[in-house]
């Protein structure tokens, strides 16, 4: 099972409290949220893990008090931290936290500022171009390719050795140098973007690259869009997940790039809230709808309709298929998250106008919490919230949810016509229509072993067959095995239902809404 940092902090940089889950999964992550929602709290917070010796100089007089502390845990081991007369002290600790990589990227902090001063800045503006040497190629080829999609944009970039830099510069570090016809330049003349990305594909390099070191590591990378093309961002996700494959590395960005934010799956997004009380809470999985509260370039749509996941869009894509919604009409459907976010966004956009006047807007959402969203949206109106929504443009869908129906259908009340269809038409290799019972069952005997590990009790078997999710991934699970792309199994299953059931009452009520908004 993937490794969890849990994080607790107390009362620092006007936070009062924030707790998140942190996955350790090889893979690309962002923890994103509006300007002081403590992104780089979080990771000024974090990086102290990933340093030897631990320190926490980035903290300066201000940030925190007596009162703040800072909880670090992976699986049983976790650590305590808080000042005492002004320096961090670990106070509690079962085990120690063992982490390694680097925090870089922000536009005013980072680990290039460390051993940078105004005299040594001032030295390495007249250097001897025989103390230069070629920069390694990793560096020069991934800077041109990220910045300028090509890797041949920087053949001439050059660096001082570490220890000739130290003795004869007083710069303690490696710095890197462009020539061009116009002379030769140090990294800190360079464009901010250069000049962060050298240092970070720098560290990189001698961390990861040039001792071929696959140890996990946690890299975090901080605002490092707001020095970077929209266009060279992509490219260096892109960049950072193949490297996190093939070195085992998590890296996580705070950001509030949209480039980013879209380019991830929704499980690997974190959006802050800093609410109540100055208290941030965490949401994840988030979609990219939610948290860029910015879908102004659909502006163009007659109708947007917001729902919660994935497979609702498939769900609903199909049910506008087949009431032939979209002839003369442009209409949009956006996975947003839970129905909570659905209808926050949905007043959000009404409220602020985002859309204008003649976009229409509605939000469906899944059966299952019918009556949950149905008392919240009363809820919210009579304490004057959520008043912009009107409870007719709110439909949920007629099951409650893909997960769920499958669960009825395959598990509580077999269906033997659906499993066959759904083993003919997608698991064309299975012999028997109930292939994946064993399956499902194994998994929820790992779960009930790891509660007891864990718990040193298990819940009731029935609490462990609840919504289905666990049976739908070991469809998932299989559909991969046998090269299915999941993005399109997920269609291809969604549009399987929709043909053997029939929800005619559901595409009659969508219509008319349609007809009667437009």
């Amino acid at each position: 099972m993937e490794k969890t940092l849990h994080i607790e902090i107390e009362n620092i940089r006007g936070i009062s409290k924030m707790t998140i889950d942190m996955p350790l999964g090889i893979d690309v992550y962002a923890i994103t949220g509006v300007n002081g929602s403590g992104k780089s709290t979080l990771m000024m917070a974090v990086a102290p893990k990933i340093k030897r010796p631990v320190t926490f100089a980035m903290f300066k007089n201000g940030d925190y008090d007596s009162t703040s502390s800072i909880k670090y845990q992976i699986e049983d081991k976790y650590e305590v931290w808080k000042p005492i007369n002004g320096n961090w002290c670990l106070v509690e600790n079962n085990g120690q936290i063992d982490l390694e990589g680097f925090q870089e990227g922000s536009i005013t902090r980072g680990t290039r500022f460390w051993n940078t001063t105004y005299h040594s800045y001032k030295r390495l503006l007249h250097i001897d171009k025989s103390d230069l040497v070629e920069a390694d190629k990793f560096i020069s080829e991934s800077l041109s390719q990220i910045l300028h999609g090509d890797i041949y944009h920087y053949p001439k970039l050059y660096r001082i050795d570490r220890r000739k830099a130290k003795e004869k510069y007083n710069f303690d570090g490696v710095p890197y140098f462009l020539s061009n016809e116009r002379g030769t330049i140090s990294q800190f003349s360079m464009s901010t973007g250069e000049c962060l990305l050298i240092n970070l594909l720098h560290l990189l390099y001698n961390l990861v690259i040039r001792t071929n070191n696959k140890k996990h590591k946690l890299i975090l990378i901080d605002e490092i869009e707001l020095a970077l093309h929209p266009s060279a961002i992509k490219r260096l996700i892109k960049f950072m997940k193949n490297l996190a494959k093939k070195y085992n590395l998590t890296v996580y960005f705070a950001t509030h790039s949209i480039e980013i934010i879209r380019d991830l799956d929704v499980n690997n997004l974190f959006y802050l809230e800093k609410g109540a009380n100055n208290i941030v809470t965490c949401k994840t999985p988030c979609y990219p709808a939610y948290i860029t509260r910015d879908i102004y370039m659909h502006d163009r749509h007659d109708v947007i309709i917001l729902v919660e996941d994935d497979l609702a869009w498939n769900i609903v894509e199909r049910f506008l298929k087949n009431i032939d919604a979209k002839r003369n009409k442009l209409i949009k459907v956006l996975p947003v998250g839970g129905y909570e976010n659905i209808l926050e966004l949905h007043n959000n956009l009404l409220k602020e106008r985002i859309l204008g006047s003649k976009v229409k807007l509605l939000s469906i959402i899944d059966g299952d919490v019918k009556q949950a969203a149905e008392k919240k949206l009363i809820e919210k109106k009579r304490n004057g919230q959520w008043t912009h929504i009107d409870k007719n443009d709110v439909l949920f869908l007629p099951i409650e949810s893909l997960e769920k129906y499958l669960k009825t259908k395959l598990f509580d009340n077999p269906d033997q016509n659906l499993m066959r269809e759904i083993r003919d038409n997608l698991f064309e290799n299975e012999t028997k229509i109930d292939w994946f019972l064993n399956e499902y069952r194994k998994n929820i005997e790992n779960a009930k072993k790891e509660d007891l590990k864990k718990n040193g009790v298990a819940k009731d078997d029935k609490d462990y067959f609840v919504n289905g999710k666990v049976l739908f991934n070991v469809l998932i699970s299989e559909a991969k095995k046998n090269n299915w792309n999941e993005s399109n199994f997920r269609k291809e299953l969604c549009e399987l239902i929709l043909r053997y059931d029939s929800f005619k009452s559901f595409e009659d009520k969508l219509s008319k809404i349609l007809k009667k908004r437009l």
